[in-house]
C-alpha cells in the first residue's frame, strides 16, 4: 500500500505541474504582487472601485502562479484589498468570502481610521463577515497530504487535509519545486494528496483463527507466553509523547537580522564616540564643524539601526510555529 501510495503521489505531481504551466503563462513575482497590494488598497482607502478593481483582479489571478512561498505578513491584507475591491463592485458574496479568509489568518486586525472612514459602510460589513468566520475546517474524506515537502495553508504551515469551506485558500507545497493552488474550500491538488491508511478497511483481510488444539490426556496443557503490548506510532508532529516544535522558516533570519542590526547600532554609537572626541580636539572653525555634523550623523544612524534591530528581533521572536504573530501583535506596512 505504501509502495501504491508514493506511485500516485509522484504521478499526481507530474499531472499537475503540467496543468499549471498551461494555466499560468509566467510566474507572478511577489515585488509585482507588492505593487498590485498597493494599488488595490489605495482603491479600498479612497472608495475607488475604479483603482481597487484592477488591482484586485491581478492579484487574484496572480495568485495562483506564485513561484516562491508568500511570505505570512503579506497574506491577510492581500485577501482584504481583494475583499474590499469586491465590496466596492458590488460582489457581496465574494468579498464576505475573501473577509472571512481574512479573518481566520488574522483574527486580530481591525481597520484603523486611516485605513476605512469612520462612517464607511465596509467597517460594519468587515464585523459582520467575523460571525461566519470561527468554523473548523474540514478534512478531505479519506485522503492525507504527500509526506516529503512543507504544506502552507494561507501561510501556515500545515499538517492534514483540512481547509474551511465556502472560501478561497491560497495552498502552497514546497519541496523539489514549490506547487500552489489558490483553491475554494478543500479542492486541494490531486498531486499532494495519498491515501490515507490508517482509514483504509482490514474487513476481511484476516484470515480466520485456528481453534486451540485439544491436550492431550493426562498432559497438562503448556501455559501460553502473555501477548506483547503493540507498538503504538507517535501521532503526527509529537515524539514520544512530547509536542515537536515547528519552527517557522523566517524566524532565523528575523533574530539574526535584528541582532545584526542591534550590533551596527552599537558599532555606530562607538564610531560616534570618536568623532566626539575629535571635535573637542578641534581648533578650527572647519574641524568644529566637520566632527560635529560626523557625530550627529552616527548617533542618528545608531539609533535607527538599533530601532530597527530591536523590532525585527521581537518579529523574531513572537512569530509562532505557524508563522504567525501572537495575539495581540498587529504590524502593519
Amino acid at each position: 500500500m505504501r509502495l501504491a501510495t508514493t506511485i500516485f503521489g509522484v504521478l499526481g505531481l507530474t499531472l499537475f505541474s503540467a496543468s499549471a504551466q498551461a494555466a499560468c503563462t509566467a510566474v507572478y513575482p511577489v515585488d509585482q504582487l507588492i505593487t498590485d497590494l498597493a494599488n488595490a488598497e489605495k482603491g479600498v482607502r479612497d472608495s475607488d472601485a475604479g483603482v481597487a478593481g484592477p488591482a484586485a483582479a491581478s492579484l487574484e489571478a496572480g495568485l495562483p502562479c506564485l513561484g516562491e512561498i508568500l511570505p505570512t505578513i503579506v497574506i491577510p491584507r492581500t485577501y482584504r484589498a481583494v475583499a474590499g475591491a469586491h465590496y466596492l463592485n458590488g460582489n457581496m458574496e465574494k468579498a464576505r468570502a475573501w473577509f472571512q479568509t481574512a479573518i481566520e489568518a488574522d483574527s486580530q486586525f481591525d481597520y484603523g481610521i486611516d485605513d476605512l472612514g469612520a462612517d464607511n459602510p465596509m467597517r460594519i460589513f468587515y464585523a459582520e463577515s467575523r460571525e461566519g468566520a470561527d468554523i473548523a475546517p474540514v478534512a478531505v474524506e479519506g485522503m492525507m497530504l504527500l509526506e516529503g515537502g512543507t504544506h502552507y495553508l494561507d501561510g501556515r504551515r500545515w499538517t492534514e487535509a483540512t481547509a474551511t469551506l465556502e472560501r478561497p485558500h491560497l495552498y502552497q507545497y514546497e519541496a523539489e519545486q514549490v506547487l500552489t493552488k489558490l483553491m475554494f474550500g478543500n479542492d486541494f491538488m490531486p498531486a499532494v494528496l495519498v491515501i490515507d491508511e490508517s482509514s483504509a478497511s482490514d474487513v476481511g483481510s484476516s484470515k480466520p483463527e485456528k481453534p486451540p488444539k485439544q491436550a492431550k490426556a493426562g498432559k497438562e496443557p503448556k501455559p501460553g507466553k502473555p501477548p506483547k503490548p503493540a507498538k503504538t506510532k507517535p501521532a503526527a508532529g509529537t515524539t514520544d509523547g512530547f509536542v515537536k516544535r515547528e519552527r517557522p522558516w523566517e524566524k532565523t533570519p528575523l533574530m539574526v537580522g535584528g541582532v545584526a542590526l542591534m550590533g551596527g547600532g552599537v558599532a555606530a554609537y562607538v564610531a560616534s564616540s570618536g568623532t566626539r572626541g575629535k571635535f573637542n580636539e578641534s581648533k578650527d572653525e572647519a574641524s568644529l564643524t566637520k566632527f560635529q555634523k560626523a557625530t550627529n550623523q552616527l548617533v542618528i544612524v545608531s539609533g535607527v539601526l538599533v530601532a530597527a534591530g530591536a523590532g525585527t528581533l521581537t518579529w523574531g521572536i513572537i512569530v509562532d510555529a505557524g508563522g504567525t504573530p501572537l495575539p495581540g501583535i498587529n504590524v502593519r506596512f
